[in-house]
């Protein structure tokens, strides 16, 4: 009887350390995408973060729908990242009647903009890229330009159909994405059709086109590691595009060893 209570302790002893190594995900730091699976485009910021570090493994939200789990996977993560992907919903800045205009994922906002709340109240790090830039400024209360060739300009052009066409950034030298960058002037992709129009208050500008339109933000209160760019660093593959993986990794793993310690 005795050897068989020793047996049965030490199997339920290793399935409860299975369960560990699942939630830990083989004890590697989480990072949360808001998406990221679907296609290959989604599925290339998982691999540019993964490629600069083998601490992390990231983990992506958008295809679970149980509010418990992203929950749960949210208490484990150490940064979130939100990805590129269709339009905010005009709606959610006062342009409700500009939808026509706008490829819209409403499960998309929601989810997001929880995202946004969690990572605010825990102090949890968040990275932004095209599209994430352009919810947190609407989440922290800001407004888009709904097309930037119509309600902007063409002097830039922002949106091109191949995967080769840049434009011209000049990063703020007092800011923390050029401290990160390390440099002043840089080349970024043209992915996106939209843009900051009125920049939400507790935010800072960090980086602008040659047409002075936003390109870069960052939180005003440093007690939080917020940074989001308007291009693609993910498909970049260049100098900065790995200064800034690696920095915003860094970032997550001293907030992971800082709660740790709590």
């Amino acid at each position: 009887m005795r050897n068989r209570i020793v047996v049965l302790f030490a199997l339920g002893l290793l399935i409860f350390l299975g369960s560990c190594v699942n939630t830990k995900h083989n004890n590697k730091i989480i990072i949360a995408l808001s998406k990221g699976k679907g296609s290959e485009h989604y599925e290339q910021y998982g691999k540019w973060l993964e490629e600069n570090s083998s601490k992390i493994q990231c983990v992506d939200l958008y295809y679970i729908k149980s509010k418990k789990k992203i929950d749960e996977i949210l208490s484990h993560a150490a940064g979130i990242v939100l990805t590129g992907g269709p339009d905010v919903h005009p709606g959610r800045y006062g342009r409700e009647f500009d939808t026509a205009r706008c490829e819209i994922d409403p499960y998309r906002d929601t989810l997001e903009f929880y995202l946004i709340k969690y990572a605010k109240l825990h102090k949890i790090p968040i990275l932004g890229i095209c599209r994430g830039l352009q919810i947190l400024n609407v989440a922290y209360g800001g407004t888009l330009f709904v097309d930037i060739p119509t309600d902007y300009g063409t002097e830039v052009i922002h949106r091109c159909d191949s995967d080769y066409c840049y434009h011209n950034v000049t990063l703020d030298n007092s800011r923390l994405l050029y401290s990160i960058m390390k440099m002043q002037k840089i080349k970024v992709n043209s992915y996106h059709h939209q843009g900051i129009n009125k920049l939400a208050k507790s935010l800072l500008e960090n980086a602008e086109s040659d047409d002075k339109l936003i390109e870069g933000i960052e939180l005003k209160n440093k007690n939080q590691f917020l940074v989001a760019t308007q291009w693609h660093p993910e498909r970049l593959g260049d100098v900065t595009s790995k200064r800034l993986a690696r920095l915003f990794i860094s970032e997550c793993l001293d907030f992971y060893n800082k709660k740790i310690i709590q």
